[in-house]
C-alpha cells in the first residue's frame, strides 16, 4: 500500500493535530471511511511510520472476519512490538519472543498478556475482548505511555461472535481516556450505522473523515509521475481517469500496465491508443490480469457472503443506467420491496450505495468487468476468449466515444442534457436535499455584465432554477451580484445555483448560505453525471 501513497496532505495534518492534541490531554477518535483501495491505510501507515513521540504507542490490527484469535494475537503483537521499538534490541515478529523480551521491562502488563491468552484458549472472545481494550490502561499505569488503537475494516468485529461488543466498546470509549482510536472502513453504510447507533457517545464519539479518490488534477499528477517519460494523449489520459474513478490502486495497476506493454514497443515515448487497449484487456480478462483475479476474488467473496445471480443482475442494471428502484422494478417485473431486500444486503456488504432515490455501485471498474468480462463468460454459450477481447474492445471504443463526445461539449450545454433527464427524483448534495424536477423548459442565460457569463435557467409549472457557471474561482462578490440578477426572477419557488470549475472557499460557501445560495463545485455536479450514468466532466 506504500506505493499507492501520493498528495494526501490534508488527511496528514489532520493526523498529527488530533495525535498532538491528545499527547496534551485532548482525546478526538477518528473514523476514516472510504472506499475500498482508496488508500484509508496507506494514509494511516504513511503517518505512523514517519510519526514518532516516545509517549504514543501505535496498535495497528486489520481485522479479518470470523477470526478473532488472529485478532487477538495481532493485537498483543502490535503492542508489544512498538512498546519494544527503539529499545535497541534487535525484533521479531515472534509471539513468544516479544513476550519473552517485554516481560522485564511491564512485568504487569504481560502477567494480563497470559491470563488473556489463556481466556483465549478457553474461546471467551467477549472477556478477551475488553481484557485486550484494558491493556491500554495497564501499560498506561505501569510506563506513562498511551496507546492509539488502530482497528483497519473494523466492521468486521461483527463477524467474531463477540457478545455485547458495542455495548462494552462503548462503556471503554467514555472511561478508557488515556487510549485513542482511529477506526478505518471500506464499508461506508455499515460504518457510519455503527457509529450512529453504537459508538455515538458524549465522550467517545467519532470525528468522520471521508477519504476521497483524487480529483482530477491529482489523478493527472499520479498518472503523469507513474507513467515517467510515456506520453499520453490527454483525451484518452482524461478517459482513464474518468474509467478508474480516481482511486489510486487503479490508476497506479492501468499505469503499471502501460509500462509493461510499452517496454516491449521503444521506438518513442508516446503510447496510441490500441497499446493501451492491449493493456487494459490483459488486466481485465487474462487469467493472470490483476482486475482480473482482483474482482473474481470479490466476486467469490460476496457468494460466501450470500448474494446470489439476481443480487449480481441488479448490480448489472446500475451499470446500464437502471439506478432507480420503479426502474428496476419494471425492468425485473419483481416487486420493489422484494428488489429493496436486495439492494439493502447489497448496501451492508459495501458494494453499492444510496443517495435519495438513487442506487449507485461503488466501484465502477468492477462493475465494467462484470459486465463486459464475467456476464459474457457465464451467460453465452461457445464463447471464444477471442471473441471476449473483441467485444470487450469494441466496448471500450464505444465507452471512450462517449466520453469525447460529451467533453467536447460545452460545459452548460452538457449541464442542460442533464436538467432535461430529470423526473422529480430526489438527491443529497452537500448533506442538503434537492428535488430534480421535471423541466417544462431549459434555456441558457447569460449574464453578460458580470465575471460569470453563462447560465441556464429552468422552468417547471410553479418553480424556476436560476444556474451561473464560472470558469474559476468563485468570490463572495460573484455570490452577492448573482443573487442579485436572480431578484429579477419573481418565482414563488426559486433555487438558486452556482457552479464553479474550482473548489469552494470556506467563507463563499458562507456567504452562499447567508445569499441562500447553492454553490456548487465540480465533484456536486458531477455526483449528479454519474447518478444519471453520464460520462463525468475533467478539468
Amino acid at each position: 500500500m506504500q506505493n499507492f501513497f501520493f498528495n494526501r496532505d490534508s488527511y496528514i495534518q489532520i493526523l498529527s493535530k488530533r495525535l498532538n492534541d491528545f499527547i496534551k490531554g485532548y482525546r478526538q477518535n477518528l473514523a476514516f471511511i472510504g472506499k475500498e483501495m482508496v488508500g484509508k491505510t496507506s494514509i494511516i501507515l504513511h503517518f505512523f511510520n514517519r510519526f514518532y513521540d516516545f509517549r504514543i504507542i501505535p496498535i495497528y490490527v486489520l481485522i479479518r472476519k470470523n477470526d478473532f484469535e488472529s485478532f487477538a494475537k495481532q493485537f498483543i503483537g502490535s503492542l508489544l512490538y512498538n512498546f519494544l521499538l527503539n529499545s535497541g534490541i534487535l525484533l521479531k515478529e515472534d509471539f513468544e519472543f516479544l513476550i519473552d523480551k517485554s516481560s522485564k521491562y511491564i512485568p504487569k502488563t504481560v502477567d494480563k498478556i497470559k491470563n488473556i491468552v489463556a481466556l483465549l484458549e478457553r474461546k471467551r472472545k467477549g472477556d478477551v475482548f475488553m481484557e485486550l481494550l484494558s491493556l491500554c490502561d495497564t501499560i498506561n499505569q505501569e510506563t506513562g505511555r498511551f496507546c492509539v488503537v488502530i482497528f483497519d475494516e473494523f466492521h468486521n468485529l461483527e463477524t467474531m461472535g463477540i457478545k455485547n461488543l458495542y455495548k462494552d466498546w462503548a462503556k471503554n470509549l467514555i472511561l478508557q481516556k488515556n487510549t485513542m482510536f482511529i477506526i478505518i472502513s471500506s464499508s461506508s453504510y455499515k460504518s457510519r450505522k455503527i457509529l450512529m447507533d453504537n459508538l455515538s457517545l458524549l465522550f467517545g464519539k467519532f470525528e468522520v473523515i471521508e477519504i476521497e479518490p483524487f480529483d482530477f488534477e491529482t489523478s493527472r499528477e499520479f498518472l503523469e509521475l507513474k507513467l515517467g517519460r510515456i506520453s499520453i494523449d490527454k483525451d484518452i489520459q482524461n478517459f482513464l481517469i474518468n474509467l478508474s474513478g480516481g482511486i489510486p490502486f487503479y490508476l497506479d495497476t492501468i499505469a503499471s500496465s502501460i509500462c509493461k506493454m510499452k517496454s516491449q514497443d521503444i521506438l518513442d515515448n508516446s503510447v496510441e491508443k490500441e497499446l493501451i487497449w492491449n493493456a487494459l484487456e490483459e488486466l481485465f480478462i487474462e487469467e493472470i490480469g490483476t482486475l482480473n483475479q482482483r474482482f473474481y476474488n470479490y466476486l467469490k467473496d460476496l457468494q460466501e457472503q450470500g448474494i446470489d445471480k439476481e443480487s449480481i443482475k441488479l448490480l448489472i442494471y446500475l451499470y446500464e443506467g437502471y439506478n432507480k428502484l420503479k426502474d428496476i422494478s419494471m425492468i425485473m417485473r419483481k416487486e420493489k420491496n422484494k428488489i429493496l431486500k436486495s439492494f439493502n444486503y447489497l448496501l451492508e456488504l459495501g458494494v453499492v450505495n444510496k443517495n435519495g432515490d438513487f442506487f449507485k455501485i461503488n466501484d465502477r471498474m468492477f462493475n465494467i468487468w462484470l459486465k463486459f468480462v464475467y456476464e459474457k463468460r457465464v451467460s453465452v454459450l461457445n464463447w471464444t476468449e477471442q471473441a471476449l477481447k473483441d467485444s470487450f474492445r469494441k466496448e471500450l471504443d464505444r465507452l471512450y466515444n462517449e466520453f469525447i463526445t460529451s467533453a467536447h461539449k460545452d460545459v452548460s450545454e452538457r449541464i442542460r442534457e442533464l436538467m432535461s433527464l430529470f423526473e422529480n427524483e430526489c438527491v443529497y448534495i452537500d448533506r442538503k436535499k434537492i428535488k430534480l424536477i421535471n423541466f417544462r423548459e431549459i434555456k441558457p442565460l447569460k449574464f453578460n455584465a458580470l465575471p460569470f457569463k453563462d447560465g441556464l435557467i429552468g422552468r417547471s409549472t410553479d418553480s424556476v432554477w436560476l444556474i451561473a457557471i464560472k470558469d474559476g474561482l468563485i468570490t463572495e462578490e460573484d455570490i452577492v451580484n448573482f443573487s442579485d440578477e436572480c431578484k429579477k426572477f419573481r418565482y414563488k419557488s426559486k433555487r438558486k445555483i452556482m457552479i464553479s470549475s474550482n473548489r469552494i472557499d470556506t467563507n463563499v460557501k458562507l456567504k452562499a448560505m447567508e445569499e441562500k445560495v447553492l454553490a456548487w463545485d465540480i465533484k456536486n455536479i458531477n455526483l449528479l453525471f454519474e447518478l444519471f450514468n453520464r460520462p463525468l466532466i475533467v478539468i
